[in-house]
């Protein structure tokens, strides 16, 4: 697919939670972090130019964003591209001829199916802390998920106590977080909650690595 990265190096550097269409400023409030922000332009004008709504769906802590250019944007401004590598915020574009709606599909799928292999996993390594002696719980879908037996493994523990915003929402934002972090870092851990906490699963082939983790 004909999808190029103009700004942000590396790409995507954060879990990406779902796909969004902004159009305007207003559209952007809808925004609650971790999406990827899909543009065709449709809504900017003199007084909104690109990079303004660029910036403010960067405060948005969206996960990047895809310009469709067209009719309505023919070229991304310089500047856009500076304050995305400045941030290094994803910005990608996308040709008029590719239909956005398939991009967005695809993205979709993508991202249900990332889920889904959160939550199974999520599941695995609950058994495995509740329920070690019942192995059958955990090996095989851990070692499907590139978890292997013979590795080193610690859990980390965090409670929440109090949330102004709602203590549900406010642990979706710090898994969100976190497995941002810990993914970019380590391509094999686990964030997930239970109840009030926060459960962290690194591993690593020896005591040495798995304590550098930690």
């Amino acid at each position: 697919m004909d999808i190029t990265l103009i700004a942000g190096e590396g790409g995507l550097h954060n879990p990406v939670s779902w796909v969004h269409m902004v159009e305007t400023m207003e559209a952007s409030d809808f925004l609650e972090g971790g999406e990827i922000a899909f543009t065709t332009g449709l809504g900017l004008s003199a007084h909104v130019p690109l990079i303004t709504l660029i910036q403010y769906i960067h405060e948005k802590k969206a996960a990047g964003i895809i310009v469709n250019t067209g009719p309505f944007i023919e070229k991304i401004p310089q500047e856009a591209i500076d304050f995305c590598n400045e941030k290094n915020f994803p910005l990608f574009v996308i040709p008029w001829k590719i239909h956005l709606a398939e991009v967005m599909r695809i993205f979709c799928f993508a991202i249900t199916k990332d889920d889904q292999r959160a939550i199974q996993t999520a599941a695995a390594f609950k058994n495995a802390i509740f329920f070690p002696k019942q192995e059958e719980l955990y090996v095989v879908p851990l070692s499907q998920q590139g978890f292997q037996v013979n590795w080193k493994y610690a859990v980390c523990a965090i409670r929440l106590h109090h949330c102004t915003d709602g203590l549900n929402k406010r642990m979706e934002q710090i898994i969100l977080s976190v497995s941002a972090f810990a993914r970019h870092k380590y391509k094999i851990c686990a964030v997930f909650s239970n109840d009030t906490e926060l459960l962290i699963v690194t591993a690593a082939e020896s005591e040495e690595q798995l304590r550098e983790r930690i």
